[in-house]
């Protein structure tokens, strides 16, 4: 359970208060799930959106769009091509490096 609220986006306090337990407890009996429970979730989400994609099945795909958005940094690019229709593309922004990625991060615990 824990590694899925840190997946989720739960603080450490905030799962400390949930299981009735203080930070350091929480990091002392749980410390594995907390290194690696956001990219456990993380990559479950992935290959969700992936074999999705893959299947050409449109649903559900909204809350795959809003992940890839949210936590991995996708940009919607609009556009409107020569006859006005809008065409809305997902593009990667350039991935982090691992010091920006532990700087971005820093304060989620």
């Amino acid at each position: 359970m824990v590694f899925e609220l840190i997946g989720f986006g739960y603080k450490q306090y905030q799962i400390g208060e949930f299981l009735g337990i203080n930070k350091d407890t929480l990091a002392k009996h749980y410390r594995d799930e907390l290194d690696s429970g956001l990219m456990t979730i993380n990559l479950m989400v992935l290959k969700t959106a992936f074999n999705k994609a893959c299947s050409k099945d449109p649903r559900n795909n909204a809350v795959l769009i809003h992940w890839l958005k949210t936590r991995w940094g996708f940009i919607e690019k609009k556009d409107t091509d020569t006859l006005g229709v809008l065409n809305a593309v997902l593009e990667m922004k350039r991935p982090l490096s691992q010091e920006e990625w532990t700087a971005k991060h820093a304060n989620d615990s």
